[in-house]
């Protein structure tokens, strides 16, 4: 037959397709096509970066530099400063375990560059230190964060890096930074997509979400994801709300998903609230490097007025913590 069309969705079925013409044959033609083929589901990638810096070690110091000066640290993303440590007096061996966590950030294109700044106490001045520099290439995407020691060096325009798996000696070397990494990639459909996931979400299955729990090696982060998915729907307070009658019902461990859930959550919900509260004070703390010791066994030149000089001074900061508590009590997560 001609301008015919024979259409077979099974191997027992067969229409046939009549058309005038082989202009109006080729025409439905395209239209069946487009029929048949699958809906396209908008995806965009995204990324989030964890950068822990732990401790250093056999910086360089002589004996001027242990009496005045302090060393900080900024992370740097692809040329942008994204976070800053807080001060330590210049010692051999530093300690500052903080913690940056980077969410919803476009595919690195450059690296990441830790720079150590020496800063004076007594006029500010600052100087760069050392650096260490990650090129793109060394961070891979991965669900763990691992922990490496880096050796620290001078700024050079090549911005050569290499961990210390790969040095063969020290030589220019001005200490070690141990340096923790977490890249993690992000698959984002729209939100049709998660339609059904949303209905179990909303119907609080709690016997689903610990059945997953229980079956994940990543507990934490499964924690982490629910909550981000319940305070966008607005519903994060009384998922908690369900989870704690579930455990009570079901008399569950205190190391459970739950105790994820309340972890992540203060996190997530604590953070502007500490901020408000508690910043103004440890700003000033850490600006004049006070040190107060009320231990007398500590104290150098040990007399009862420098302890209770000491005492004083510390319960004046207790108070100017307790004061940012209360004013700012608007902003604690309820």
């Amino acid at each position: 037959m001609r301008y015919c069309i024979v259409i077979r969705p099974r191997p027992f079925e067969t229409y046939h397709l009549m058309t005038c013409s082989k202009v109006q044959r080729d025409a439905w033609l395209v239209r069946l096509k487009r029929s048949c083929q699958q809906p396209t589901i908008p995806l965009r990638t995204i990324y989030s970066f964890t950068v822990r810096i732990s401790e250093g070690r056999k910086f360089q110091v002589n004996n001027k530099d242990s009496a005045h000066s302090e060393l900080y640290c900024d992370v740097v993303i692809d040329n942008e400063i994204r976070g800053l440590t807080g001060s330590l007096k210049r010692t051999p061996d530093l300690f500052w375990r903080e913690e940056f966590m980077f969410h919803d950030i476009s595919k690195m294109r450059h690296g990441l560059t830790i720079t150590i700044y020496s800063r004076s106490s007594k006029n500010d001045r600052e100087t760069v230190y050392g650096t260490v520099f990650l090129p793109v290439t060394q961070i891979e995407t991965t669900n763990v964060l691992g922990e490496e020691w880096y050796e620290v060096r001078k700024e050079s325009r090549n911005r050569a890096f290499a961990s210390l798996t790969s040095l063969g000696s020290g030589h220019g070397s001005l200490g070690q930074l141990r340096v923790g990494l977490l890249l993690e990639e992000h698959k984002v459909y729209s939100l049709d997509v998660y339609q059904p996931l949303m209905d179990v979400l909303t119907e609080f299955r709690h016997d689903i979400i610990y059945d997953m729990a229980r079956k994940t090696s990543d507990v934490q982060g499964l924690a982490r994801n629910l909550l981000r998915i319940y305070e966008g729907m607005g519903l994060t307070l009384t998922w908690i709300k369900s989870l704690i009658d579930y455990e009570v019902s079901s008399l569950s461990s205190g190391n459970s998903f739950f105790t994820k859930v309340i972890d992540n959550y203060m996190k997530m919900s604590g953070k502007e609230f500490l901020e408000e509260a508690l910043q103004f004070t440890i700003q000033k703390i850490c600006k004049f490097s006070l040190h107060i010791e009320v231990e007398s066994a500590r104290l150098s030149n040990s007399t009862m007025e420098n302890t209770l000089a000491n005492c004083n001074e510390l319960f004046n900061h207790v108070r100017s913590i307790w004061g940012g508590i209360q004013r700012a009590k608007t902003k604690c997560p309820m």
